[in-house]
């Protein structure tokens, strides 16, 4: 009888580490992904970043980008222009 409580309970001992082990596994593996996740995001914001910084540069020291953003975004025209809208039928 006692040897059969050794068995059942290191056969129990075995379970539990394997558990442990197949969890600490997948908790791995997720944040491994999560990980490859958060490092492609970083790069994406650099280089939205980077982009930024060009923009700001240009909108500090170009007045002929000034006039194309203002152009594009604001519809604003320079005096004496004529502005023609075509109507689609």
């Amino acid at each position: 009888m006692d040897y059969k409580f050794i068995k059942t309970s290191f056969f129990i001992a075995i379970c539990l580490l394997l558990g442990i082990i197949i969890n600490d596994v997948i908790q791995i593996y997720i944040l491994k992904k999560k990980n490859f996740a958060t490092i492609e995001e970083n790069k994406y914001l650099i280089e939205r970043n980077k982009l930024l910084e060009n923009e700001i540069h240009l909108l500090e020291n170009n007045d002929s980008y000034i006039q194309l953003i203002a152009r594009k975004k604001l519809g604003m025209i320079k005096e004496g222009e004529i502005v023609y809208k075509f109507l689609k039928k």
